[in-house]
C-alpha cells in the first residue's frame, strides 16, 4: 500500500477531501460523463482515425482519476480541456462556412 510521504495517516490514491452525500451523487453523474466520452471517442476513432483521439484520451484519463479521487481540480482540468475541443470545432465550422 502506498503511503503519501507528507501524511501518514491516508494512501496517496484515497480522497483528498472526505467525500459526502452531495459530492458522492455528483459522482455518478461524473460517471455517467465519463460513459458518454468513451462513446464519443469510438465514434471519433470510426470516423475520423486515432490520431483525432488524443486530447480526449488524455480528458478520459483526467476524469476517471478526478472520479476515483473526487479531486476538484482534475475535473476543472478536464472542464478546460473540453472547451479546447470545443473552440477548435468553432474554428473548423467558422472556415467551413
Amino acid at each position: 500500500m502506498c503511503r503519501c510521504c507528507c501524511c501518514k495517516e491516508r494512501s496517496c490514491c484515497d480522497p483528498i477531501i472526505p467525500a459526502n452525500d452531495k459530492s458522492k451523487c455528483w459522482r455518478w453523474v461524473l460517471i455517467f460523463l465519463l460513459s458518454v466520452h468513451a462513446v464519443v471517442i469510438i465514434i471519433k476513432i470510426i470516423y475520423l482515425g486515432f490520431l483525432s483521439i488524443i486530447t480526449d484520451v488524455a480528458a478520459f484519463i483526467i476524469l476517471w482519476i478526478a472520479i476515483a479521487r473526487y479531486d476538484y481540480c482534475l475535473a476543472i482540468t478536464y472542464v478546460i480541456l473540453n472547451l479546447v475541443e470545443v473552440f477548435a470545432l468553432i474554428v473548423v465550422l467558422g472556415y467551413y462556412l
